[in-house]
């Protein structure tokens, strides 16, 4: 029966006389009619929509969740490497100069406190 979920109704009669009507037959619903199997083919195509909907939904999060993946592989890949300007600064002989100049202050300063220990002022 198409469509399915429709009821299923006989042909109304035609007034035959202007003014005067004749009567109509009760109307048949689907459900008295083929104990529900539209509504089971209803239910049928709801199940299959609804899964295939669940499916498309699961692969694009499977994609998405792929390209994440992906994408943190590349970022620590190149976290790991060094970077071209280190290179450079290494072949110019100035790579870490500041790091060699913060550590010599350090050193510096420690032994002018060691100096500055043994020093002892008498009053």
């Amino acid at each position: 029966m198409e469509p399915i979920l429709e009821e299923v109704t006989a042909q109304p009669l035609v007034p035959t006389v202007a003014g005067g009507a004749i009567e109509t037959e009760e109307k048949v619903w689907m459900e008295d009619n083929d104990k529900f199997e539209g509504l089971q083919l209803l239910t049928d195509d709801l199940l299959r929509s609804s899964l295939s909907m669940m499916n498309y939904i699961y692969e694009r999060y499977a994609e998405a969740k792929a390209k994440v993946a992906e994408g943190q592989k590349r970022v620590l890949q190149g976290n790991l490497l060094k970077h071209r300007i280190h290179s450079k600064l290494h072949h110019m002989n100035k790579y870490c100069d500041r790091k060699v100049y913060h550590l010599q202050k350090i050193s510096t300063v420690q032994s002018s406190d060691s100096d500055l220990s043994l020093i002892t002022v008498d009053y």
